[in-house]
């Protein structure tokens, strides 16, 4: 399989998936942090709050990934687009 068989194939499993679902994802997220949050501010039994501090790290540390990996997903798409148009110009030697 060529690179640009490997890139064509990633781009038609990427449309696959609908539209939206990370900004979707994200803002689930986002409002777990919020309810998380929330909960610390108002709980008064020690138990409540040190869950209410767990539940929040890991909404946090998920929200993150999230970000991070959508913008690695764009950066790579851009790459494939890229090295797909200088594979059309011939730019790699007809490799």
């Amino acid at each position: 399989m060529t690179d640009i068989d490997v890139i064509k194939s990633r781009m038609r499993s990427e449309t696959k998936l609908k539209r939206g679902d990370e900004e979707k994802l994200r803002r689930r997220q986002w409002m777990a942090i919020l309810h998380a949050m929330d909960i610390l501010d108002h709980a008064t039994a020690d138990d409540i709050r040190l869950r209410a501090i767990q539940v929040l790290s890991q909404a946090v540390a998920i929200y993150w990934k999230i970000l991070v990996e959508g913008e690695q997903e764009r950066r790579l798409k851009e790459l494939e687009k890229w090295r797909g148009e200088l594979e059309k110009r011939g730019a790699f030697g007809g490799t």
